[in-house]
C-alpha cells in the first residue's frame, strides 16, 4: 500500500488497525500529537544527524531569532531562512484562494520556519504551543508535495501519498475539515466508532491521496512497535520518505524513539527549548484537603463565581477535564442537578453523539463540556474561556495539552486546577512549567514539590499507563503522600 507513499504524517499516541481489503494490507497505526511525512520529489542526502542538548553533534543551533515577537530556536545543518510573508513561495491557486478566504495574511511563527524546511524535503521536528497553527504547517506542504509528483502512474493506484495519524477522533475530523475547506485532494478519514464497511468502501472507491486515521484505543497497547511497523511499510530509499513531527510537547521518551527514523532533520522550538505552556493562559490552582465532597463543593463555588446568576454562564465556554468516563458521567449529572446544564464526552459515547455535543458547545447552546483526555487534543473551538482540571492529569505533557484548549489564536484564557495531596507527583514539573511560562507560583505548590521523592519524580516523567496502570502501586503512593501531607501541613 505504501510502496509509492510519499508523505506519512503521524500525530503520535497509540495504535489502530486499518484494513485496505483490495490490496490485503493490514497497517497498525500509532498516534499522539506528532506529524510525519514522506516524499520522493527531492534528492537530498540521507544523513542522520542526532541532536540532543548537552551532546556534541554536527547540528548548529540558530538560537534567539525573533519572528513576530516570539523566540525561535532552530537546530540543524543548512537551515532555510524563515519566511516573513506568504509571497515567499508560489502557492498553488487553490491554496492561495483558501488563505484569502480565511483572512490569513502572514504565516505564524511555527509556519514561517516549517514551510521552507518541509518544502525543501528535509525531516523536521516542530515544537510549538497549542493553537499556534501547526495543522497548516504540515497540511500546505503536503498538498504541494502531492501536486509536484508528476511521475506518478495515474493508471494504477498504489495507496495514499499522505498518511496522517491522530490521537483522537476529534483531531482527525478537525484536520479532515481543514483539507475539505481547502478543497483540493479531499482525504478519507478513518476512526473507531464509525461503520467499518463504509470506511473501507470509501478507501477502495475514492483512491485517496491523503488518508487520516486514528486508533480505536489510546495508549494501552503501547507506542514503539506500531510506529516501527508504519515506517517499515514506507519507502526504504533515503530520498523517498520525509518525516515531520509536530507537537506542543516533546517528552524524552518520544524524542529518543524518533531518532531512529529521522534523517538529516531540523528541530524547531518556538518560545523555548524547555516545556512551556501558552503564556496567554492565566494558570490558577485551587488546593483542596482530602475530605469528602471537596471537589464537588469547589466546582460549584467556582462556577458560581463565573456565572451571572442565571446558571447559564452566558459569557463563558467552560471545558472541564476528569480522569475517567464514570467520573465524566457523574459530574455531568451532579452539575445538571445543581442547575448547571452540561454535557459529558468520552470514548463510550457514540461518535454521532460526540459530534452533536461538540457542535452544541461550539455554537454556544451549552456552556459546559466535560471530557476525559480525548478532549485535550484536537478540540479546536474558538472562545473557550476557561479550562478546569477537576482531576489532575497523569503527566505534565497532558496538563499542557489540556489547558491549551483555551487562549487559542492569540486570545487569552484561564485555567483552574483542583490540586489534592495525591497530585504532588506533578508539583516539581508544574513549578518548572510555571517558571518557564513566566507565571506566578503559589507557595503551596512549592511546599508540595518538596514532599516528592526522586523516585516519584522519575515515575511522573516516564508517565503511568493510561489503561492497565499499576493500581496497587498508585494506591500505595496515594497513602504515602496523604501521610506526608498530614505531617507537613497539619504540624
Amino acid at each position: 500500500m505504501f510502496q509509492s507513499s510519499r508523505l506519512l504524517v503521524s500525530l503520535l499516541r497509540s495504535s489502530s488497525k486499518l484494513y485496505y481489503q483490495n490490496q490485503q494490507i493490514l497497517v497498525k497505526c500509532l498516534t499522539g500529537s506528532l506529524v510525519d511525512s514522506t516524499s520522493n520529489v527531492f534528492n537530498q542526502q540521507s544523513t542522520l544527524i542526532v541532536t540532543d542538548e548537552g551532546k556534541d553533534s554536527n547540528c548548529k543551533p540558530i538560537d534567539g531569532q525573533s519572528i513576530y515577537g516570539q523566540k525561535l530556536i532552530v537546530k540543524g545543518d543548512n537551515v532555510p531562512e524563515p519566511w516573513d510573508s506568504l509571497d515567499c513561495f508560489e502557492w498553488p491557486v487553490v491554496i492561495r484562494e483558501y488563505l484569502t478566504r480565511k483572512g490569513i495574511t502572514k504565516p505564524t511563527t511555527i509556519q514561517s520556519q516549517s514551510w521552507p524546511i518541509a518544502l525543501s524535503g528535509r525531516d523536521l521536528v516542530g515544537i510549538s504551543t497549542t493553537g499556534s497553527g501547526k495543522t497548516l504547517a504540515f497540511a500546505l506542504p503536503a498538498l504541494c508535495h502531492i501536486e509536484s509528483m508528476v511521475d506518478r502512474n495515474k493508471k494504477r493506484y498504489h495507496g495514499p501519498s499522505v498518511v496522517i495519524l491522530t490521537p483522537t477522533r476529534e483531531l482527525a475530523q478537525q484536520i479532515n475539515q481543514v483539507f475539505i475547506e481547502i478543497g483540493h485532494h479531499i482525504p478519507v478519514c478513518l476512526f473507531g466508532g464509525a461503520a467499518r464497511r463504509a470506511q473501507s468502501q470509501s478507501l477502495t472507491s475514492r483512491n485517496p491521496d491523503i488518508l487520516i486515521a486514528t486508533p480505536d484505543r489510546m495508549l494501552e497497547l503501547g507506542l514503539e512497535a506500531q510506529i516501527r511497523r508504519i515506517i517499515e511499510r514506507t519507502p526504504k530509499q533515503p530520498n523517498k520518505r520525509q518525516t515531520l513531527l509536530f507537537s506542543a510537547t516533546w517528552p524524552d521518551e518520544v524524542r529518543d524513539l524518533s531518532l531512529d527514523f529521522l534523517r538529516d532533520f531540523i528541530q524547531i522550538n518556538v518560545g523555548s527549548a524547555k516545556l512551556v505552556a501558552n503564556p496567554s493562559i492565566d494558570q490558577n490552582f485551587i488546593f483542596l484537603e482530602p475530605v469528602p465532597k471537596a471537589k464537588e463543593s469547589a466546582i460549584l463555588s467556582l462556577l458560581d463565581s463565573l456565572d451571572d446568576g442565571t446558571k447559564k454562564l452566558p459569557n463563558h465556554k467552560i471545558l472541564i477535564f476528569v480522569a475517567t468516563k464514570k467520573g465524566a458521567d457523574f459530574l455531568q449529572r451532579y452539575l445538571t442537578a445543581n442547575g448547571f446544564y452540561s454535557m459529558a464526552i468520552h470514548s463510550d459515547r457514540p461518535q454521532h453523539s460526540r459530534n452533536l455535543m461538540i457542535e452544541a458547545f461550539r455554537s454556544g447552546d451549552r456552556s459546559i463540556l466535560i471530557g476525559t483526555d480525548i478532549a485535550s487534543r484536537g478540540l479546536d473551538i474558538d472562545n473557550i474561556s476557561v479550562v478546569i482540571n477537576y482531576d489532575m492529569p497523569i503527566t505534565i505533557e497532558d496538563y499542557v495539552h489540556r489547558i491549551g484548549r483555551t487562549a487559542r489564536v492569540s486570545k487569552s484564557g484561564k485555567s483552574y486546577s483542583f490540586f489534592m495531596p495525591e497530585d504532588s507527583r506533578l508539583s516539581v514539573n508544574l513549578v518548572d512549567l510555571l517558571k518557564n511560562s513566566n507565571q506566578k507560583i503559589d507557595p503551596k505548590l512549592i511546599v508540595y514539590s518538596k514532599l516528592v521523592s526522586k523516585q516519584q519524580q522519575t515515575r511522573d516523567k516516564m508517565g503511568y499507563q493510561r489503561y492497565g496502570a499499576p493500581m496497587k502501586k498508585r494506591i500505595q503512593d496515594k497513602q504515602n503522600l496523604m501521610s506526608n501531607y498530614r505531617k507537613v501541613i497539619y504540624k
